[in-house]
């Protein structure tokens, strides 16, 4: 019978046998960690080559997204198989319609509907991201990633990739053409593959953000919104993008004027939206605030529209002509002030109908205390006048007011 241990020259050589290696495949992982393995015909199988396999590497001298990882291991799908299991699961949902019409339907349905209170992304950028999902009119996936002549470059493609695939979960979400239960399932194949794609260069993009740094966490919180109801998953997209926003300092005019002309106009509608979500979410007691105008009151210096902005909206299509865009944004600021608006109503009236409870306090308290019939006379008739102000207010103060009768 073989010994049950390595035999001491074994030892001394620090041979291992074959058998004892791991297998370096990898099976029936979904690309995103997070999302339902969601299964086509009963089965779907996310097989994955070797993490550290000769294909997965990159080319000498090149730079990788690798670099970035604080360990030097590398746990996530490469660029190549997301696309791929998208193209797979996507298809198989939207068959026999072909994936290359869906996307542009949600280009399309972004630009009509959703753009005009949304206006943060420049249209013939994310139409060329578009194609990315597809391939159409360009070389594959694949072959634009592993020919990239630099790490800049390389990012380039998977931001513009994750940018499309982020407005795609986003509108397959609130697509009202589809089933319910397709829809879901669209949005989880999008909202998964877009994700499994920003952890590529996850590390670059935070400390290096640009306006889709902005947008695809927008985005993916209005996705997993929509389709899941996780609201503390998507609050904490949509927090990541406005911490960014604060870190970029994009409050302030002349940091977003140090910007790619390009980058300027979608950075400032970026930071304005997420100023209107704050506000809107202080109104209605939601959540807590993230961009206090409190925190850079001093240097909040952004203005609603640049003197020589370029369009967002693709000014060669016959829809945007007229002054479309231009008007949208005065729409888009009309609706930002009123909620910012409220907002400061809500925090300067409080404190205002604080006082005036106190005054009732007093009030109330001569009324239990008065030492003749006139003081109590006059301190009840001053109290049911104050008590009938405060209930038109609709003050929290007056319900505390009114308990103390």
């Amino acid at each position: 019978m073989p010994p049950a241990h390595a035999c001491n020259a074994c030892k001394r050589r620090k041979v291992s046998h074959p058998s004892t290696r791991r297998s370096q495949s990898v099976r029936s992982i979904p690309i995103d960690s997070g999302q339902d393995d969601h299964t086509l015909d009963g089965t779907t199988d996310y097989t994955f080559q070797s993490l550290v396999s000769p294909q997965s590497l990159p080319p000498p001298g090149a730079e990788s997204a690798r670099r970035d990882s604080s360990h030097g291991l590398d746990f996530y799908p490469d660029p190549a198989h997301v696309h791929s299991t998208l193209q797979a699961t996507a298809g198989a949902l939207l068959s026999p319609e072909p994936i290359a019409d869906a996307v542009r339907k949600c280009v399309d349905f972004f630009a009509q509907y959703q753009f005009p209170n949304t206006p943060v992304v420049h249209e013939p950028t994310l139409r060329a991201a578009a194609l990315l999902i597809t391939a159409e009119h360009v070389p594959p996936f694949a072959s634009l990633i592993s020919s990239a002549s630099d790490f800049h470059q390389q990012v380039s493609y998977l931001r513009k990739f994750t940018l499309a695939t982020a407005l795609c979960a986003s509108v397959m979400s609130v697509l009202p053409d589809r089933p319910p239960s397709q829809r879901v399932l669209l949005a989880a194949s999008f909202l998964s593959a877009s994700r499994a794609m920003l952890r590529r260069y996850e590390e670059h993009d935070l400390e290096h953000p640009d306006s889709t740094s902005l947008v695809i966490r927008m985005w993916h919180s209005a996705a997993m919104q929509n389709s899941t109801g996780k609201v503390g998953t998507s609050y904490h997209y949509h927090a990541e993008a406005a911490y960014l926003a604060q870190r970029m300092r994009l409050y302030n005019e002349m940091s977003v004027q140090e910007h790619p002309k390009l980058e300027v106009p979608s950075l400032r509608t970026s930071f304005w939206l997420l100023y209107l979500a704050d506000k809107t979410s202080a109104v209605l007691q939601s959540r807590p605030p993230i961009l206090n105008e409190q925190f850079f009151k001093r240097e909040f210096t952004l203005l609603e529209n640049g003197h020589d902005d370029n369009f967002l909206l693709d000014p060669s299509r016959k829809v945007n002509e007229n002054s479309l865009e231009s008007r949208l944004l005065v729409g888009f600021h009309l609706k930002r002030r009123i909620w910012a608006a409220a907002a400061n109503l809500l925090d300067d009236g409080e404190p205002a109908v604080e006082r005036i409870r106190r005054v009732g306090t007093i009030l109330l308290h001569l009324v239990d205390n008065a030492e003749n019939a006139t003081i109590e006379r006059v301190a009840r008739s001053q109290f049911d006048n104050l008590l009938d102000l405060l209930s038109q207010l609709d003050s929290k103060a007056s319900d505390e007011l009114a308990g103390g009768l």
